[in-house]
């Protein structure tokens, strides 16, 4: 199985854009670690009673936890 990511390797994406002039901010996750990466996905081992898929063997599916989000203004 494999190991889940700890601390030091959960920054997995980062993203640049030209500055433009916002009144209002919105984040929206279309994916994280358990439901884009799939690794995790579908039966990782020969137990059928150790639900190994992340999606529906955990709540991992719905959680997401957004360390930082900085907006500037000029």
């Amino acid at each position: 199985m494999r190991p889940r990511p700890t601390a030091p390797t959960l920054n997995f994406r980062t993203f640049t854009f030209d500055p433009v002039k916002a009144e209002q901010v919105r984040l929206v996750v279309l994916e994280n670690q358990c439901t884009g990466f799939a690794g995790y996905a579908g039966e990782l081992d020969t137990d059928p009673t150790n639900p190994t898929d992340c999606k529906t063997g955990s709540d991992r599916g719905s959680i997401v936890h957004a360390a930082e989000l900085e907006v500037f203004d000029r």
